[in-house]
């Protein structure tokens, strides 16, 4: 009977400790991103203002998105209007350093993550020296 509370006893102790151990995960691009705010900094003026704005979608059904997949594969989507006519765009990416690289039609793309956190994605697409597009993203559900 001791040896059958013991077991209990160590079981439950070996539950408690592994519930409330805490995974430090890092937060993934992995998955699908809705457009959410679009803006530029304009170096000229300021260095880190950011000028944003709600982005408009073109559908009120479909939101805009970008998704990156597990396999290296990226998918975007601008819904111009609810009739769905428009292919979305393929590509591949990589995410490394807080940069993602896209290779989509030829065309090689690289944004700056600004920040990532689970539920939104930040990132800067420096069109010169002096001036860079902002894009903020929500992930999908």
């Amino acid at each position: 009977m001791k040896k059958t509370v013991f077991y209990f006893v160590a079981i439950a102790l070996t539950a408690s400790i592994y519930s409330c151990k805490k995974e430090s995960k890092e937060p993934s691009v992995i998955g699908k991103w809705e457009f959410y705010q679009t803006g530029y900094i304009d170096k000229t003026v300021s260095a880190t203002d950011e000028n944003l704005m709600d982005w408009s979608h073109g559908c009120s059904t479909n939101k805009d998105y970008a998704e990156y997949k597990s396999d290296g594969q990226c998918v975007s989507k601008v819904f111009f209007d609810c009739s769905d006519n428009d292919a979305p765009e393929t590509g591949t990416y990589t995410y490394s350093n807080n940069k993602i690289t896209t290779i989509s039609s030829g065309i090689t793309e690289v944004v700056d993550v600004k920040s990532l956190t689970s539920e939104t994605l930040k990132v800067e697409l420096i069109q010169t020296a002096d001036y860079s597009d902002i894009y903020v993203f929500n992930r999908a559900n």
